[in-house]
């Protein structure tokens, strides 16, 4: 199993498998992939939402997530992480009393939190519970991440001769009369069938190739 961002790029409040939660909210340069932005995350009598977070489409078991913020001084001393099923009823997967900013700094901005979790949920978010040190308590958060586990499929390419060959640093590589097992396709295979067009030369000089492909159990 490999780790895999969950939440798609977003562009604006809507994915390509789900929607931000609350859907009015206005934070999606949370989840824009990129670190130089960012969103104020205030909330109670600075804010019209208490939480930050996202719909799937179908629950999902999410087992880790990153939270970004490089304005130290702006950055959430406290929060819960939490998940529902209905946006109703809420069950906390995580909870960080004090993040100061000198913690910050130790981590460069990035607070990485492993979950103990294996249940699936429609909704995930994170809960500020406190303010920021800055004057006006705004918060800015560059980036939430939240991870979850994909299993992986993998190929190899075999001749007419049994020759097994691997995609290896843009070349393709023999590693000889190697019966194709899963734990060899698993740990030598590529992950990209479509990166095969980029071997167009070199697959000319194999005769009536075959590929195998293994899913990870």
């Amino acid at each position: 199993m490999k780790k895999v961002d969950a939440i798609p790029l977003l562009k604006n409040g809507v994915g390509d498998n789900g929607i931000l939660s609350p859907s009015n909210a206005k934070f999606y340069s949370m989840f824009d992939k990129n670190l130089s932005t960012s969103s104020d995350a205030r909330f109670g009598e600075n804010s019209n939402f208490g939480y930050i977070g996202y719909k799937f489409n179908a629950p999902i078991v999410i087992c880790q997530y990153k939270v970004v913020a490089t304005s130290y001084n702006y950055s959430p001393q406290s929060w819960l992480f939490k998940a529902s099923n209905d946006g109703v009823t809420w069950v906390i997967l995580d909870t960080q009393p004090y993040i100061s900013v000198a913690n910050w700094k130790e981590k460069i901005g990035t607070m990485t939190i492993d979950l103990n979790n294996i249940n699936p949920y429609l909704y995930y978010a994170i809960l500020p519970t406190s303010k920021s040190s800055s004057y006006n308590g705004a918060m800015y958060i560059n980036e939430l991440t939240m991870i979850t586990l994909a299993t992986e499929t993998k190929y190899l390419i075999q001749d007419k001769d049994n020759n097994v060959y691997k995609v290896s640093n843009g070349l393709l590589t023999n590693l000889g009369k190697i019966p194709p097992v899963g734990d060899l396709v698993m740990k030598e295979g590529f992950e990209d069938l479509a990166a095969l067009n980029n071997f167009g030369s070199q697959l000319l000089d194999i005769s009536k190739c075959k590929i195998f492909m293994c899913k990870e159990k």
